[in-house]
């Protein structure tokens, strides 16, 4: 045992050892926007050094052909509080405007500094994220058993008829509930969770639709099957005459599909206990407050009644 235990630490000693070398001689290195920058747009990108490393110009290159395109300055800006012993200087190449793949090239004495490829693209944001965005949100869609449970959806504390609530998407990739808003008991700041994606998917298909442009086609595609589908569980969690049921809890540890029931909205003093008499959800629990989700879902499927070639919510 004495001897395991020389053996860890001697092998512990060592591992500091080569941590704290490889800390110290860590590299500089160039960063820049790993989605790339707007032609017409601000550009910039850090150099990320040490204390002893000095930098003053750099070249940026076409890639793969290591043209130079564009030369400037770099300028230190110094340190942050507590943040190692890093150093930082500034790279502006506004002027560079021309659509394309360059890197950044930047020397100190022996040293001389790479970057990685990056592109200069119109609507650059646009094409790069969109399609990653809408994927995802495809992916939280409520699905399998949940989704069968949900079908048949009792309330919690609650006598009320079942109804059916299947869709929606997810809240998280660790929650499995379905929230119109949470936190209502708060009087600002609600969060919008459902309605706001569906009226952002409609807007954002809206503008893309207006530019024309050919490269967005099959986002316009996506934008309006996963907005359709949103509106879809709108609709099934719309109370006939009254406002939208707010929530579908995933309780419990397990996250069983049995377990979950529609919960009332969190309105009540955090500080009631939920055994005391006043705590008992009345109809009204149930369903959000035009501040806390009721006013956008009216909204999201305003602006889809509003939409043109939307088709109809099924």
């Amino acid at each position: 045992m004495i001897h395991f235990w020389k053996t860890s630490v001697f092998c512990i000693t060592i591992w500091l050892g080569v941590a704290v070398c490889s800390y110290a001689a860590e590299p500089a290195s160039i960063l820049t926007n790993h989605l790339g920058y707007e032609p017409t747009l601000a550009k910039r990108a850090v150099i990320r050094g040490g204390a002893s490393d000095h930098f003053s110009d750099f070249a940026i290159k076409s890639s793969p052909e290591g043209k130079i395109v564009f030369q400037g300055r770099a300028v230190m800006v110094g340190s942050v509080d507590h943040w190692r012993d890093w150093r930082f200087w500034t790279l502006e190449f506004d002027a560079l405007q021309t659509e394309g793949l360059y890197f950044i090239e930047c020397r100190a004495g022996e040293q001389e500094l790479r970057s990685l490829p990056f592109r200069v693209q119109k609507n650059l944001l646009e094409r790069q994220t969109l399609s990653n965005v809408v994927f995802y949100f495809k992916g939280q869609r409520c699905s399998g058993a949940l989704d069968k449970a949900d079908r048949t959806m009792t309330f919690l504390n609650s006598s009320r008829p079942a109804v059916d609530v299947h869709g929606g998407w997810y809240d998280a990739s660790g929650d499995y509930g379905k929230h119109l808003s949470h936190l209502a008991y708060s009087t600002y700041h609600n969060p919008q969770q459902i309605p706001l994606v569906i009226y952002n998917l409609l807007k954002t298909r809206e503008l893309l639709e207006k530019r024309g442009d050919d490269n967005f086609t099959q986002d316009l595609r996506r934008f309006l099957d996963e907005a359709l589908y949103g509106a879809d569980y709108l609709v099934r969690v719309k109370v006939p005459g009254r406002s939208f049921y707010e929530t579908v809890s995933n309780r419990g540890p397990a996250k069983k599909p049995e377990d979950r029931r529609i919960t009332p909205v969190n309105r009540a003093d955090p500080n009631v206990k939920p055994t005391d008499p006043s705590a008992a959800p009345t109809e009204e629990n149930f369903e959000v407050s035009y501040r806390g989700g009721g006013g956008v879902a009216v909204a999201a499927l305003a602006l889809k009644a509003a939409s043109r070639s939307v088709g109809n919510v099924r």
